[in-house]
């Protein structure tokens, strides 16, 4: 259910019913096995439900409220408008809205659903069934109700038209009334069956008109009633621009510049499959802005001790509350971190599976021992080892670097050494090695110039605690921000 959806109904909203008289007999089967697989069996319930409190419904009875409805299909409202929302797009509702005197009316207006073999010859929802189905549960459909008409092939058509049959010559000469042509009578709407509820404007047909005419083709044909409905229908099920329906309408061109459906039906979907899933690259690009999904029990404890016993337990609860982009604009005093490492931290996480706060620490561990710099190779070395072990949580992914400590400091070591190349044994001349021995001696009487390469046990530690004050500090900023 979509938040979106919360609201926009109200229990005490009314509503009223219009329904087709000559509702078709089979159309439970119709809703059941054919419509039911896309809509879903909210949808259909709140279909069968108000085309049978149509029936129960008397002249003159007062407007009812959707708590009728929320009884009847025991189901929150939210649900109900959802469903509504369903049946209005596949076709089978139209919804009218009336305010006045302070309550809202809608006019629900139930349309039929397609027969079963108006459900097949229609591409939008025929398609739809088959990519909700697969290809043998939709055979089977297909076989059970799609009656199809066959006529030999060496068969001649001899029916006879209208004018052959009717004379006009003695139709009387008294003036019809004005009430004959009901279809022109306003705020009448149609209730016959209408497929899939979609605009033409979705696709850009001037400029496909234009494109075809240039390439000399018969694009009046081409882009006839018929064909544009079914190109409308493609574009919205494979979410197809128009230069992308151009490119499937000329594949789908035979030797005498004819559209073969069929094939423009293939072409689309091929499109479509080549396409990369949206979803899938903006989850990869937005993962470096992710937090820990905390359990209930976790943000119960947090609420419960805001400051932490230790600094430990500190420095836990602030890598699981930041993301990783979060972590390493904290370390930089707020400025934006590279996109060079963003992109190395964004792909070790999709590689490896990696959460937010599993990462911060991964990325917090690596600074401390490579002098505040990020090296892929050894993070990756680690983070694959973290994905073997499957840590899953910021405290287990603390106590394994703990406890793998001298490990990864020897891989740190392999990666910094590698391998050499060897190289080439120089002569020296005996001038040179006198003036490098007499520097040596120079370097020797100044010790204080060496400086250790190795870290003590306070540096480390200094180290930990300003990079927990950076964090610290940077989310004090973001709290006193939120609250302005």
């Amino acid at each position: 259910m979509e938040e979106a959806n919360i609201g926009k109904l109200l229990p005490v909203d009314g509503f009223t019913l219009n329904v087709p008289q000559s509702m078709p007999m089979d159309v439970s089967k119709a809703l059941s096995h054919l419509y039911q697989p896309i809509i879903g069996v909210s949808a259909v319930s709140l279909y069968q439900t108000l085309l049978s409190e149509y029936d129960l419904q008397q002249p003159g009875d007062r407007i009812r409220t959707h708590h009728l409805l929320m009884n009847y299909l025991h189901m929150p409202l939210d649900d109900i408008y959802d469903a509504r929302k369903k049946l209005e797009a596949i076709g089978l509702m139209r919804t009218f809205a009336l305010y006045e005197q302070g309550q809202t009316v809608y006019s629900y207006v139930l349309l039929k659903p397609f027969t079963p073999n108006e459900f097949f010859e229609d591409d939008m929802l025929s398609l739809l069934l088959y990519h909700h189905l697969g290809q043998e549960k939709y055979d089977r459909l297909r076989n059970a109700f799609y009656m199809a008409t066959k006529i030999d092939k060496d068969a001649k058509e001899v029916t006879s038209s209208f004018e052959q049959v009717f004379s006009m010559h003695h139709l009387t000469s008294e003036k019809p009334p004005d009430g004959l042509h009901r279809h022109d009578e306003e705020n009448v709407v149609s209730t016959g069956a209408q497929g899939v509820n979609v605009q033409e404007e979705v696709v850009d047909y001037e400029w496909l008109y234009k494109s075809l005419q240039e390439r000399m083709l018969p694009a009046q044909e081409i882009l006839s009633q018929k064909h544009r409905k079914v190109i409308t229908q493609l574009s919205l099920l494979y979410n197809l621009a128009t230069y992308e329906l151009e490119k499937a309408i000329l594949w789908s061109m035979n030797d005498q510049n004819e559209l073969i459906l069929s094939e423009l039906k293939e072409a689309c979907h091929d499109l479509y499959q080549n396409k990369p899933s949206p979803s899938k690259s903006n989850e990869n690009k937005n993962v470096t802005d992710q937090r820990e999904r905390l359990s209930v029990s976790d943000q119960t404890n947090q609420s419960e001790s805001n400051k932490a016993s230790n600094k430990e337990e500190a420095l836990i609860q602030q890598l699981q509350q930041i993301s990783p982009r979060e972590l390493l604009s904290d370390l930089s005093e707020g400025a934006e971190p590279p996109e060079k490492d963003i992109k190395m931290i964004r792909d070790i996480m999709t590689q490896q599976g990696l959460s937010p706060g599993v990462m911060n620490v991964l990325i917090y561990y690596v600074l401390l021992k490579t002098d505040m710099k990020l090296s892929k190779p050894y993070m990756e070395t680690i983070a694959g080892h973290w994905a073997r072990l499957q840590i899953k949580t910021v405290s287990q992914a603390m106590d394994v670097a703990k406890k793998e400590n001298k490990k990864y400091q020897q891989w740190a070591t392999k990666k910094k050494s590698g391998y050499r190349k060897p190289q080439k044994q120089e002569v020296l001349p005996d001038w040179f090695k006198e003036q490098k021995a007499e520097e040596e001696k120079k370097s020797q009487s100044n010790p204080t110039e060496e400086k250790d390469q190795e870290k003590s046990p306070e540096e480390i530690q200094k180290e930990k605690e300003d990079i927990l004050k950076a964090i610290k500090n940077r989310s004090k900023k973001r709290t006193r921000n939120n609250e302005l």
